[in-house]
């Protein structure tokens, strides 16, 4: 006859909650480190060039998402940012339907785009991305468009920042103790 002692169990099953929970905290605590004090200026990429309203969405698709692999499309009308176009948009519309429909019907508004200027914290932009569920933030100083923020940009920054750890503080150490 076998005798399971459930209590041990439960310690144990309590344990690796525990553990799990301090590794996810401690994970979130080196995010945080890692991106303090970097601006989004420092990881935000130049934005690409606008398409227009008018263009078909077999037109974007042909000349900038498969051609330039562009992802997020800044919309311009009269020299004005009045929207966003994103390959998620895109698939929102019947594949036989591109042609026919224009990129202004099937964009999302200028007014309705999460956006932060270039001077945001890179933690707070990430905190909004995944407060909204977008994967990209248009960057805009003084109603311009200076570029646009991935996710994968700041994933690019943290898995640098793990290759070569904290590289600048190191080095800026030994030069004051004359190394």
């Amino acid at each position: 006859m076998v005798f399971v002692n459930w209590g041990g169990l439960w310690y144990v099953l309590i344990g690796l909650f525990l553990k799990n929970a301090s590794e996810n905290a401690y994970a979130q605590l080196l995010l945080e480190r890692a991106l303090r004090d970097l601006k989004v200026r420092e990881l935000m990429r130049p934005a690409p060039e606008p398409v227009l309203e008018t263009w078909s969405l077999q037109r974007v698709a042909d000349e900038r998402v498969l051609a330039q692999a562009e992802r997020a499309l800044f919309v311009e009308d009269m020299g004005h940012v009045s929207g966003l176009i994103t390959v998620a948009d895109l698939s929102k519309v019947p594949r036989a339907e591109w042609g026919t429909t224009t990129v202004r019907a099937a964009m999302v508004p200028a007014e309705r785009v999460i956006t932060v200027t270039s001077e945001v914290s890179a933690l707070e932009a990430m905190r909004l991305m995944q407060e909204h569920d977008v994967h990209q933030l248009p960057v805009i100083d003084d109603g311009t468009l200076v570029g646009l923020l991935t996710r994968g940009d700041v994933l690019r920054r943290l898995e640098l920042n793990a290759l070569v750890g904290d590289f600048g503080a190191d080095a800026g150490d030994e030069a004051s103790r004359g190394r």
